[in-house]
């Protein structure tokens, strides 16, 4: 909250206009606004699933009912988002796309291998690269969201984008459970991991549509 305080606006407040709520909405320039929202669905999907198994997985792999050794694979998954985007800030919209999106594909093939070998240091390191590739995708994808934007649009259009991320991760979590029950965890977890990384690769091929180089 202090930090958020801190922060300088960016937005000259017009005299006699009062503060009320407002719905979301989409930005006049709607075609750039899809692929940008979809990327953060994809960040967002992975990054709740992962929220949601990978303390489990570590605690199952380390024979451990430790939650605090469980919630290191959280810890490693959200510290590494923040320093991909503390390291990387400078990066185009554009290139952080391209390189987040991948990177979740990637993170979940180590996802999957982890499962395959049982080993708590490639769940880890699945955690690391999704966290890298989660924190890029969405700097990226938000930034693209702005730029397209009018100011005094930004923050229902922001709205709308955060409505189609904050969808992800319980889609993501339920959709795999009930497959888990019918299927069994690995093959849930494959089935999520080839969707969701087709759809981000797909995604970071046509990332050229997705807003403006960041300065």
């Amino acid at each position: 909250m202090v930090g958020v305080l801190l922060m300088p606006e960016t937005v000259v407040r017009e005299p006699g206009r009062s503060w009320r709520p407002r719905r979301p909405a989409l930005p006049e320039s709607r075609g750039p606004f899809a692929p940008a929202a979809a990327s953060a669905f994809c960040a967002f999907a992975v990054a709740g699933l992962f929220a949601s198994l990978g303390p489990s997985l570590v605690q199952g792999l380390s024979g451990t009912k430790n939650v605090a050794v469980g919630g290191g694979a959280t810890f490693v998954n959200l510290a590494a988002t923040v320093a991909a985007q503390a390291a990387l800030r400078s990066v185009s919209n554009r290139t952080a796309v391209r390189t987040g999106l991948p990177a979740l594909a990637v993170g979940l093939g180590l996802l999957l291998w982890s499962m395959a070998q049982g080993s708590v240091a490639l769940v880890l390191l699945a955690a690391a690269v999704v966290g890298f590739g989660t924190g890029l995708s969405f700097m990226g994808s938000l930034a693209a969201v702005n730029a397209i934007s009018e100011a005094r649009e930004r923050g229902v259009v922001a709205s709308s984008y955060f409505v189609v991320a904050y969808l992800a991760p319980p889609v993501a979590a339920l959709s795999t459970g009930v497959l888990a029950d019918r299927l069994g965890l690995f093959p849930a977890v494959t089935i999520f991991a080839l969707v969701t990384s087709s759809v981000a690769l797909l995604l970071a091929g046509a990332a050229s549509r997705i807003g403006l180089e960041a300065a």
